[in-house]
């Protein structure tokens, strides 16, 4: 009975095996202003008397990033149903919203929820293309560098800023302001860094950024996220 007995207490005393820790997924994020909650996700312009509007893009950080040196990217839009109308032709020569779009990395100005990877030493190349895959379509590719001697370790799991892009009020009308849209991080972010690059291709659904209304969900969202293969495949159906 009393070998029973230790035996007994033995067991209670080592208990359930521990659960593994999974590592967490890096996140990439889209809002208006800023990426501090799911609210940011959505605009509603007043387009009698329009103002400037600022859409961030902020990823958590993946382990093991070194020195990060750079950061692409690409921002997709689309006005389904409508073809993209001249509101967002940004590059379209003596159109109502030429040049009205520019793409930043400098935080000095805020927002500040989150980390400032480049403390306003990064230099940033972008390309706007309408028309992208579909007349209702467009992608703005972005690439961010900053000097390797000014680079900076990140915190795993920490939330960074990565750009923000900004629409600048227009002078006069200006037709399709109106206009449901939807911007959306289809495509893996590239971090570069000094060993090597890292990815950050989760999204959680936060990954768009809704302008008057959107689209629903933003159904033409193809996320390369693999929880989220329920999604991609819906799109197929």
């Amino acid at each position: 009975m009393n070998r029973l007995i230790s035996v007994g207490i033995v067991i209670a005393l080592v208990g359930p095996a521990p659960a593994m820790c999974e590592p967490a997924q890096a996140w990439r994020s889209l809002g208006w202003g800023d990426t501090k909650t799911w609210t940011s996700q959505d605009l509603w312009m007043n387009c009698t008397n329009p103002t400037e509007a600022t859409l961030v893009v902020s990823f958590s950080a993946p382990p093991g990033v070194q020195a990060l040196t750079g950061v692409d990217l690409n921002v997709d839009f689309c006005t389904l149903p409508y073809w993209l109308p001249e509101w967002w032709q940004f590059e379209l020569p003596g159109g109502c919203r030429n040049g009205a779009m520019t793409v930043s990395a400098d935080f000095g100005s805020g927002p500040s929820t989150h980390l400032d990877p480049w403390g306003g030493n990064a230099t940033i190349q972008y390309t706007f293309l309408p028309g992208h895959m579909s007349p209702v379509r467009a992608r703005v590719q972005i690439s961010v560098s900053i000097d390797p001697g000014l680079a900076q370790p990140l915190t795993a799991n920490a939330e960074y800023y990565a750009v923000k892009l900004i629409f600048a009020a227009p002078s006069g009308p200006c037709i399709g302001c109106d206009y449901p849209a939807c911007f959306v991080i289809n495509d893996a972010m590239t971090l570069i860094h000094s060993l090597g690059t890292a990815f950050v291709a989760a999204d959680g659904y936060n990954n768009y950024a809704r302008w008057q209304g959107g689209q629903g969900d933003c159904p033409f969202i193809i996320s390369v996220a693999p929880e989220s293969w329920g999604r991609v495949k819906s799109l197929y159906r």
